[in-house]
C-alpha cells in the first residue's frame, strides 16, 4: 500500500537533524513534488527550529499561556511560579465558573506534586469526568476528557478567556488531535482579542473535516462581531477628546493573578539581563546572585513560604507541618465549605443571610459539608490539621 503524504512528511521530520523542522510555508511545493513522484531534496524543505521562535518574538512581547492536549502540560513546563498562591486563585475562578454552568468541581491534584494544580468537572449524573484541567505553572495548561475524548468547547473558551484577561497570548503546545486544535482556535477567535502563537497553518486546516472548518469559521465571525465598529468622526467630533475605553472590572482573584504574573515576569527579565551581562563580560553569573534576583519583590512571608517548601520537598516533616499550618490559617470558609445555592433567573447563585454572609450546606448533624479541595488538603496534611 502506497504511503500517504502525511506519512511521508513524518518520515522526513524523523530524519532531519536535531534543531530542524519542516517549513510549513513550503508544504504545497513538497506535496506537488510528492504527487508527481519527482526526486526530492528533503533539506530544501527544512528550516532551523529557532526561526519559529524568533518569529514568535516579533509577533508578540506578551507572556504566553501554552495550551496542551492530554497530560502534556506537566511534561512541557518546568518553570513553576515561586509563589504558589496563584493556584488558589485559579482554582477559585474555575470553581465559580463551574457553579455558573451547573458543573461539579472536584480537586484532582496529586499531593506529591505540590507545584501542579489539577481538577475535574462532571456533568449531570455521569461517572466519567467531562474535562480534566491541569496547570503545571500559571502559564502552562492541559485539557483532556475521560476515555480519550476531547472536552466540550466551553472549557476551551474559559481557559482562553482567563489567559487573555490575565494579559497573555495563547500558544499552541503539544497537541495531536485536529479536533483539539480546532476547538482551541475557535475559542481564540470567539474571544475576539486573543493573540495566537504556533497556531495551525492554512494547509493543515484545509485537511480538517467539514464540521471542524465550520466551527472555526463561525467562531471567527462571532469574534469579529464583538469588535467595535469605528465610525468616521463628524467635524464637531474631531475636536472632542476621545473617551477612555471602559474595561471589564477585574475580580480580586484576577487582580492577584495579574500582580503575581507581573512580579514573576520582572524577576525573569532581571535574571536574563544579568546573565547576558555576565556572559558579555566573559564570565558567568554566580548562584548567589541568581538567588538574590529571584527574591526581588518578595515579602518576608513569601520568602518564608518558599524556604518551607524547599525544606518540605527535602523531607523535613516539621517544615511540611508548618507549611500546611500557614496555608490552613489563610483559608477562608468559602474555600473550606460548600456554599448553599439556589436557582435564580435560570442560574444557580450562592445564598446569603440577612447580613450578607454566605450560607453553607450542612449534614444531618448540622455540621458544614467540606469541599473536595478542603478534604484533599486535610488528607494530605494529616489528622493533625483537622479542626
Amino acid at each position: 500500500m502506497a504511503k500517504t503524504f502525511d506519512e511521508y512528511k513524518k518520515e522526513i521530520q524523523d530524519k532531519l537533524p536535531e534543531g530542524y523542522v519542516l517549513d510549513e510555508n513550503k508544504m504545497d511545493k513538497l506535496k506537488e513534488a510528492f504527487d508527481k513522484g519527482e526526486k526530492i531534496n528533503e533539506q530544501d524543505f527544512a528550516k532551523k527550529e529557532t526561526q519559529d521562535k524568533d518569529n514568535n518574538k516579533e509577533k508578540t512581547n506578551k507572556k504566553t499561556t501554552t495550551v496542551n492536549e492530554g497530560a502534556a502540560a506537566e511534561e512541557a513546563s518546568n518553570t513553576n511560579s515561586e509563589d504558589g498562591s496563584w493556584k488558589e486563585a485559579y482554582a477559585k475562578e474555575w470553581r465559580m465558573w463551574g457553579v455558573d454552568n451547573h458543573l461539579e468541581f472536584q480537586d484532582a491534584s496529586v499531593p506529591t506534586k505540590g507545584d501542579v494544580l489539577s481538577f475535574r468537572f462532571y456533568e449531570g449524573k455521569s461517572k466519567d469526568y467531562a474535562a480534566e484541567i491541569t496547570y503545571s505553572s500559571p502559564y502552562n495548561i492541559s485539557l483532556r476528557g475521560s476515555n480519550g475524548n476531547i472536552p466540550d468547547s466551553k472549557y476551551f473558551e474559559k481557559a482562553v478567556n482567563m489567559a487573555v484577561n490575565n494579559g497573555t497570548a495563547i500558544e499552541f503546545g503539544a497537541i495531536r488531535s485536529p479536533e483539539f486544535k480546532a476547538k482551541l482556535l475557535a475559542a481564540c477567535y470567539k474571544q475576539g482579542n486573543a493573540q495566537i502563537i504556533n497556531g495551525p497553518t492554512e494547509e493543515e486546516m484545509s485537511q480538517w473535516p467539514a464540521e471542524l472548518k465550520k466551527m472555526v469559521e463561525e467562531a471567527k465571525l462571532a469574534g469579529q462581531q464583538q469588535q467595535p465598529v469605528k465610525e468616521q468622526p463628524t467635524p464637531s467630533q474631531e475636536q472632542t477628546p476621545p473617551t477612555q475605553e471602559t474595561k471589564p472590572e477585574l475580580t480580586p482573584a484576577m487582580k492577584r493573578i495579574a500582580e503575581l504574573r507581573k512580579q514573576i515576569q520582572s524577576r525573569d527579565a532581571n535574571l536574563k539581563e544579568a546573565e547576558e551581562a555576565a556572559m558579555a563580560a566573559g564570565g558567568e553569573l554566580r548562584q548567589e546572585d541568581k538567588d538574590a534576583i529571584k527574591k526581588e519583590g518578595m515579602s518576608a512571608e513569601e520568602l518564608k513560604l518558599r524556604e518551607l517548601r524547599g525544606q518540605a520537598k527535602a523531607g523535613d516533616k516539621q517544615a511540611a507541618h508548618e507549611l500546611d499550618a500557614r496555608r490552613y490559617d489563610k483559608m477562608t470558609d468559602e474555600y473550606k465549605y460548600k456554599r448553599l445555592t439556589k436557582e435564580e433567573n435560570g442560574k444557580e447563585v450562592f445564598v446569603k443571610d440577612d447580613n450578607g454572609n454566605y450560607m453553607y450546606e450542612t449534614d444531618e448533624k448540622g455540621k458544614r459539608i467540606k469541599t473536595d479541595a478542603y478534604k484533599a488538603f486535610l488528607a494530605k496534611a494529616g489528622k493533625s490539621m483537622s479542626r
